[in-house]
């Protein structure tokens, strides 16, 4: 079903963002025992970071989605999930 073939995909996605976020802590480790600059690596930690919330954000959207009824029931807690958005 396309709907766990998105949500495997966000999934996938996170646990990779995680993958590459320990390699990068990991890098950044090694530039600072060979007293190399670390500021650039921990620029990228940080947008790594970001995309890592990002991505977690993306999959539970898509949790919410497919964990809503179908027909009006749903049309409504769509509905109340797009003000509670708007006023975030």
């Amino acid at each position: 079903m396309w709907r766990d073939s998105h949500l495997e995909q966000a999934d996938r996605h996170v646990a990779e963002a995680k993958q590459r976020i320990a390699r990068q802590r990991e890098l950044i480790a090694t530039l600072e025992l060979a007293n190399y600059p670390i500021e650039p690596a921990v620029s990228m930690l940080a947008a790594m970071e970001k995309s890592l919330q990002a991505f977690e954000h993306h999959r539970r959207l898509l949790q919410e989605r497919y964990a809503m009824p179908r027909g009006p029931q749903r049309q409504k807690r769509a509905a109340t999930a797009v003000n509670i958005r708007a006023a975030e």
